[in-house]
């Protein structure tokens, strides 16, 4: 069922003029939040859709939806939301059209002052490790390397008279 969602969102974003590397970060970023399910619902922490909107932002996307005429769990709904919050961050649409390449993400080599990386917490806290954290990093990477843009159709050349 990805498939379908990743054109869709594939056709949107080039509709909306991005660059190559920025539609490949946003693609990259949406298969580790959701695999591009506009109905990906994580039910513990009240987020929903192909971003994951939750709290304040998932109370934006239903106002959204409600203004638009649209649902909640629509594709063209959410990508009509994710576009507003792309241009309503400022800077942000910038850094995403001057993105030259897809950085590779690091291991986490930071030095820790403060012991070893932290295991879960054994009340059933969601923190993860640093490996763990480092994990949709590296997925995020593989998704947006898969997406190679096809390049646009070469014009017809008008018949000669």
């Amino acid at each position: 069922m990805a498939a379908p969602y990743h054109d869709i969102i594939v056709a949107f974003l080039q509709a909306k003029g991005l660059h190559t590397n920025a539609i490949r970060g946003i693609l990259g970023n949406l298969q580790v939040e959701s695999g591009y399910n506009p109905n990906a619902l994580n039910a513990g922490e009240g987020a929903i859709g192909i971003a994951q909107w939750e709290g304040s932002r998932r109370t934006a996307l239903q106002n959204y939806a409600a203004a638009t005429g649209g649902k909640e769990t629509s594709i063209t709904t959410q990508l009509g939301f994710l576009w507003k919050e792309l241009n309503g961050t400022p800077g942000l649409f910038g850094q995403l059209q001057s993105a030259s390449t897809l950085a590779r993400p690091q291991p986490y080599s930071t030095p820790n002052t403060n012991g070893p990386p932290e295991p879960r917490e054994a009340s059933g806290s969601r923190r993860p490790t640093r490996q763990q954290s480092h994990q949709p990093n590296q997925q995020y990477y593989q998704a947006a390397e898969r997406f190679r843009p096809t390049p646009p159709a070469s014009p017809t050349p008008s018949s000669a008279r």
